[in-house]
């Protein structure tokens, strides 16, 4: 049997509200829907936060039934447990609940310990346990029950743990216990799986602890830069993982996904060397136009950041560079905000709004509108008890006849 693990795919997800950085999430994610389709895997386990937020915009929807129903079609399966993220307050459901119900995926865990017995071709058994974010706990405090140590077994995890904090970071135990985070060393139950199928970390990191495969196969984009780089601030490859169940063991390997956004960090020793490096992206190609942080050793005069900026803004026209992240200087704290454009493949909503109608408040109800997160009856209600607000809008209208 054969499986694809994956992780953090954040549907919905909108980094400074851009539609083009939304799309991004749900191109890697048909990538992932293609890869495990190419290596024909039986299933595919998703460790969580699938959605971006318990609510996500209809678009969402739409992309995601269109890439789960490719799976569907060549009859892999696809099994998620909660994360973060797609777990509802009381009064809605959960997205995963919308597609479990016509049959896209199978949700192993959402507030419950799931547990899933599977046959492979020789008829063995394999069981996959789900463990949610809301109750991710129990698989460091209860033990599961079992007949047997043969049966290979592979539990499905939203929760970050210590491990990787302390390889990544340093972190100590002590450390580890005053943020509240398990260790899987200390779980009762790491000896009775071969594969922790984790999710949470979005960075990749993989373990053998006690016997046990850990794996934390990363977000399938950088949502941001601390996200985006390693510590010698090269980009970080994104992958999900392939993993194959054989008789008595299970062998796993990384496959890199190629249709992620690049980020790159540019360290410059004025603005003139900026200046320079940044043009020379000009000769690179890139799956799509990359995000950039520009570090700049030394400030200089308002001439020399005009030019940087223009450079910048002629990239962005040219397509060349998709979205500033930020700039900064060794000697200051925080990034220096400038007037940069965005990507032309990418456009702002909210922006165009607010130039169509010319007031803020009137562009963010009708924006709450388009999303769906007020009605026609609320935004009509709205219309006639905020009489400025009303006055506001006709003399828009008005404004335009004219």
């Amino acid at each position: 049997m054969r499986i694809l693990h994956v992780a953090d795919t954040h549907l919905g997800h909108r980094r400074w509200n851009l539609p083009e950085r939304e799309k991004d999430l749900y191109d890697v994610f048909d990538e992932v829907a293609d890869i495990a389709i190419e290596e024909k895997v039986d299933l595919v386990l998703h460790a969580g936060d699938m959605f971006d937020k318990s609510d996500p915009p209809p678009q969402t929807y739409i992309r995601t039934y269109e890439i789960l129903k490719k799976l569907r079609d060549k009859n892999i399966g696809f099994y998620v447990v909660a994360g973060n993220h797609e777990v509802p307050g009381t009064i809605k459901d959960s997205p995963l609940s919308f597609f479990e119900k016509i049959g896209l995926l199978k949700i192993l865990s959402l507030r419950d310990v799931g547990r899933e017995v599977l046959k492979d071709e020789y008829g063995r058994d394999l069981e996959i346990y789900g463990y949610s974010k809301k109750i991710s706990r129990k698989f460091f405090e209860e033990k599961i029950p079992v007949k047997d140590r043969e049966t290979i077994r592979i539990a499905l995890i939203h929760e970050l743990v210590c491990e990787p904090m302390r390889d990544y970071l340093g972190w100590t135990e002590n450390m580890c216990r005053e943020r509240e985070l398990p260790m899987l060393s200390s779980s009762p139950n790491i000896e009775y799986f071969s594969y922790i199928a984790l999710g949470d970390l979005h960075i990749r990191w993989e373990n053998k602890i006690r016997g046990s495969i850990a794996v934390y196969p990363g977000s399938t984009e950088a949502l941001n830069k601390g996200e985006a780089f390693d510590e010698n601030y090269n980009f970080i490859d994104r992958y999900v993982y392939i993993i194959d169940v054989l008789d008595k063991e299970i062998r796993y390997r990384p496959r890199r996904l190629t249709k992620t956004r690049p980020w790159i960090y540019i360290e410059a020793k004025d603005h003139r060397d900026a200046i320079m490096k940044i043009q020379s992206l000009s000769n690179k190609k890139f799956v799509k136009p990359p995000i950039l942080v520009i570090h700049i050793l030394r400030r200089e005069g308002s001439l020399e950041r005009e030019r940087l900026i223009k450079e910048l803004n002629d990239l962005v026209d040219k397509n060349v560079i998709f979205k500033i992240d930020s700039i900064s200087y060794a000697e200051e704290e925080r990034p220096v905000s400038y007037s940069i454009k965005e990507g032309a493949e990418g456009f702002s909503l909210d922006k165009v709004l607010t130039e169509v109608f010319g007031d803020r408040e009137i562009a963010e109800l009708i924006r709450d509108f388009i999303d769906e997160k007020i009605d026609e009856k609320t935004l009509m209600n709205r219309l006639r008890e905020d009489k400025d607000f009303l006055d506001k809008l006709h003399k828009i209208i008005r404004e335009t006849r004219l």
